[in-house]
């Protein structure tokens, strides 16, 4: 009878451990992947929130200039500070941090519109120039369908993402309500 001298070797081979390596790498890649791409989607989310609601802000402020003139009887009309600021091709900006005369409020934009700033004490944004520039650039632009009666208002917020350019619009109708 033949002896066995070998011994059988116990642990991992090379290829067991590079198979093994493989594995591990695949995972952590993978979960590592999706855990960027998540971080990715809820920025983009939190842009777009914002980006909804400073459309939403400059157009409940021009319905603010529409209600304030109707209220006082303005003698320039419903429309007093927004037609030829906004209107007939013209794009404009509106600062809803401030609450002073309209011509503070209401400016044109001569080429493009300049980036919203940001005060992060307030948490506001508007044309300060003391405030952090903002990603966000608001461009206002008023379609005047019935002079006597209905504008339609569109509001673009546009951004970057990364390499990104991304774009929000709002639009809507208003009238003269009395």
């Amino acid at each position: 009878m033949i002896k066995n001298t070998y011994t059988t070797m116990k642990g991992f081979t090379l290829i067991e451990t590079l198979a093994a390596i493989a594995v591990i790498l695949i995972v952590t890649v993978g979960a590592l992947t999706l855990a960027q791409r998540s971080l990715s989607a809820a920025t983009f989310a939190k842009d777009q929130t914002t980006a909804f609601y400073l459309a939403q802000d400059a157009t409940e402020s021009i319905k603010n200039i529409r209600d304030t003139n109707i209220r006082d009887n303005n003698p320039g009309g419903w429309l007093n500070g927004l037609s030829g600021t906004c209107t007939g091709g013209n794009k404009c900006t509106i600062d809803t941090s401030k609450t002073d005369t309209i011509s503070n409020i209401v400016k044109t934009c001569t080429g493009s519109c300049a980036p919203l700033r940001y005060n992060p004490t307030t948490n506001q944004y508007g044309h300060t120039s003391s405030w952090q520039e903002s990603k966000f650039t608001r461009e206002v632009a008023i379609n005047v369908l019935n002079p006597a009666r209905e504008i339609a208002v569109s509001v673009t917020i546009r951004w970057k993402s990364g390499v990104l350019g991304r774009e929000f619009t709002i639009r809507q109708n208003l009238y003269d309500i009395f």
